[in-house]
């Protein structure tokens, strides 16, 4: 390499030309796969634009989860809450005459009762056993808050190359011998069907086929290295390499041919000329072989190549091959005319030029991901938009668009990076709620359109596997990328990285994450229920001028031991056959909605009534003493633990609502916890240290009697309000509202 420092003399173009139109440029990061050339060095370091990139991608900030907002709010909530019952219940001890201290100690242990301790680590072992599951199926998380955010997400800005496409070039079909023949099979794969009409075309019998595969075969400086794993390994050039696979699915190989047609000369590609040809040693003489864009190649030739024979190129002909060029590319295609002519001993450039056969067109495609349309339909169906943005023209995005199935309601709209430079965020948040593709886009063009639909209030997963994705991937809500071809920046800064490239995965990604969400608000329906049920036994009995139903050890005990075991087996309930169905739930709606937290209050009102009665008949059985706080501790340890079925079931009936769904770890919770609330009752030196007292028969089963009634009285409740207990659809709000 030579290098020269001097300084660049020039114009500036009077307006600033777009990323994707700059020809002239190469940039830090290109792979260069073949050829030569000069360059001039005009920015090193954070001037260029892999440099520019990583400022932009630094200086992207990611906002936070939705659960991470939702608890926080719930955090302050609860912290303002109980402060407000503490204060409240000890002005009333105070005033009912229960003394100072009495009040105090009633007060700080009611708050320890209020605040459920468990909320933070059963929270995390929601979001860990889901990550766990989405890595057995191929999906990394690198953030547990965006395990739930997966499951609210409302739009999906997917970058095409490399997420919806596969990233290289494959021949997809030719029109030669003027009919048009498809190329059948994967990428790299060396099999494939070659079909006109639904009828297998043999290459070695169709004359224009077959000359056309020698020259893709020949006119080329790619190389077919070997196999692995079942497919081709290339090394070269994507497009010249998609020649030769098409070359070996028709059982040719290019290097026998090569040997058979040792290359002599060559004219390569080059700004001013748009085709490449190469002169060969054939069996009867020399031979040139010419591919490149069809407008060039069209007029240097005067014959064509049927099926058997050759035949003047007239000007019928002539249009008929440039329309199907022109719907070739119509189709998101790049085409290429190949040709072939005998050259003359001492040929000149003359010759070089003109006089040959046109043996065909072919269409190369950068193909899409065989799984890619059908997970988009599977997000269409869960409610969830999904946006293209790509660096590619728009006649080209349209066209895969339409392949992808991208639209819900059969048309698209496309808008132009260029037609942004100038609109303002205001504008740009209305122009988003409609566009389907962004074309042309440039990285700093993804973010703007990723952070335009964050302030319209939607909750945005980005995917990408380059480093230009890497700002948008930064910014976005949930940033997704490629594990296998992504860059490294890519996926050091994605929140998820899907192992094997399958955008599919992003469909099991959500629905994971909408279990999450579901199981989340299971626990936090248990919790919240059954602390608060033992807020209002404490502040019940003081308001009456009765001493404390529970002493704080056993409040201790009810929140650590009767909490934590069933919560976290909710943490692993199994996702309802229909929450795929369901439309994303509305980003500005809080974990628990209104409905949801007077179903609550109400539920733990009902259990609280319990606990009361019973200890009202246990002070009238034994007095006021630790044999009536027994009685309705349990009454609040059975009706507790019975909760768990109501929470499980969400706003449907238990006995309907958690029909046909198994959590082998439920049951498991059940019987320890259960067994753990055994040896409070009858083990004395537990029973003993809990401030508690034996009971005798009767009194336990007024206790039971006390735990069963609540949960009956929800039962029936909701019988009556979804329909005498018959399955309804699943919902993930609870008691009170649909989300």
């Amino acid at each position: 390499m030579e290098k020269r420092i001097a300084p660049v003399v020039g114009a500036r173009p009077a307006t600033p030309v777009a990323l994707a139109d700059r020809r002239s440029m190469v940039h830090r990061g290109t792979t260069v796969v073949g050829g030569r050339g000069g360059a001039v060095v005009v920015a090193t370091g954070e001037r260029t634009q892999i440099g520019a990139l990583h400022l932009l991608a630094a200086r992207a900030e990611s906002p936070p989860t939705p659960m991470e907002r939702d608890l926080a709010i719930i955090g302050r909530g609860l912290a303002i809450g109980a402060t407000a019952v503490c204060a409240a219940v000890f002005g009333l001890g105070v005033l009912r005459g229960l003394g100072m201290r009495y009040g105090l100690e009633v007060a700080v242990s009611l708050g320890v009762a209020a605040i459920p301790e468990g909320l933070p680590a059963l929270a995390t072992s929601v979001l860990a056993f889901a990550s766990g599951r989405m890595r057995r199926r191929g999906t990394l998380i690198r953030s547990l808050g965006a395990a739930e955010a997966l499951g609210s997400v409302t739009h999906v800005c997917a970058d095409k190359t490399g997420t919806l496409t596969e990233n290289r070039m494959a021949a997809r079909e030719l029109f030669a011998g003027r009919e048009a023949i498809v190329v059948e099979g994967p990428a790299l794969a060396p099999a494939g069907r070659f079909a006109a009409n639904g009828a297998t075309v043999k290459p070695g019998r169709h004359r224009a086929v077959a000359a056309s595969l020698l020259i893709g075969s020949l006119c080329s400086d790619a190389e077919v290295e070997g196999m692995r794993d079942g497919q081709l390994v290339l090394d070269g050039s994507a497009t010249e390499g998609a020649l030769l696979v098409a070359a070996v699915k028709a059982g040719r190989d290019p290097a026998a041919l090569r040997e058979a047609y040792p290359r002599l000369d060559q004219r390569d590609r080059s700004d001013g000329r748009r085709h490449m040809v190469t002169v060969h040693q054939g069996p009867d003489g020399l031979v040139a072989m010419l591919k490149g864009a069809p407008d060039e190649v069209l007029p240097m030739c005067d014959t064509v190549e049927l099926t058997n024979r050759v035949v003047p190129l007239d000007e019928e002909v002539r249009s008929e091959y440039a329309d199907y060029n022109a719907d070739m590319a119509g189709r998101a295609m790049r085409v290429l005319a190949l040709a072939h002519r005998v050259l003359p001993e001492g040929y000149g450039e003359a010759e070089l030029g003109r006089g040959y056969t046109l043996s065909g067109l072919i269409g190369l495609v950068d193909p899409i991901r065989p799984a890619v349309p059908a997970a988009i339909k599977a997000l269409h169906g869960a409610g969830i938009r999904t946006i293209m943005i790509t660096g590619d023209q728009a006649l080209t995005a349209t066209a895969v668009a339409r392949e992808l199935g991208l639209s819900r309601r059969g048309s698209l709209n496309v808008l132009e990076a260029g037609d942004l430079a100038l609109v303002d965020p205001e504008t740009l948040r209305g122009l988003v709620r409609d566009v389907g593709i962004f074309a042309r886009v440039a990285p700093e063009t993804k973010l703007q359109v990723v952070r335009a639909l964050q302030a319209n209030g939607k909750v945005v997963a980005m995917t990408g596997d380059g480093v230009n994705d890497a700002p948008a991937l930064r910014a976005a809500d949930v940033g997704v990328a490629m594990g296998e071809r992504g860059s490294e920046l890519a996926r050091d800064l994605a929140d998820v990285v899907l192992s094997t490239d399958d955008f599919s995965l992003m469909v099991d990604a959500v629905e994971e994450g909408r279990l999450v969400r579901a199981n989340v608000r299971r626990v936090l329906h248990y919790l919240l229920a059954t602390n608060a049920s033992e807020v209002w036994a404490v502040a019940g009995a003081v308001a009456l001028g009765l001493p404390s139903p529970l002493t704080p050890l056993q409040l201790l005990w009810l929140n650590l031991v009767t909490d934590l075991a069933p919560g976290l087996a909710l943490a692993l309930e199994p996702g309802d056959p229909g929450l795929m169905a369901q439309p994303p739930r509305d980003p500005s709606e809080p974990i628990i909605p209104g409905p949801m937290l007077r179903g609550i209050l109400a539920e733990s009102g009902v259990i609280a009534g319990g606990a009361l009665g019973v200890y009202g008949i246990g002070i009238a059985r034994h007095g006021i003493g630790p044999a009536a706080q027994t009685m309705a501790f349990a009454s609040l340890l059975g009706a507790q633990l019975l909760h768990v079925a109501l929470a499980r079931a969400g706003e449907r009936p238990a006995l309907s609502g958690n029909r046909g769904r198994r959590n082998p770890a439920l049951g498991v919770a059940m019987v320890g916890s259960g067994a753990l609330q055994l040896l409070s009752l009858f083990f004395p030196p537990l029973r003993t240290a809990l401030g508690g007292a034996p009971l005798a028969l009767a009194d336990l089963g007024i206790a039971l009697v006390g735990a069963l009634l609540p949960a009956v009285l929800v039962e029936i409740t909701r019988m009556l309000r979804t329909g005498t207990g018959k399955d309804t659809p699943a919902h993930l709000s609870i008691s009170g509202g649909a989300s």
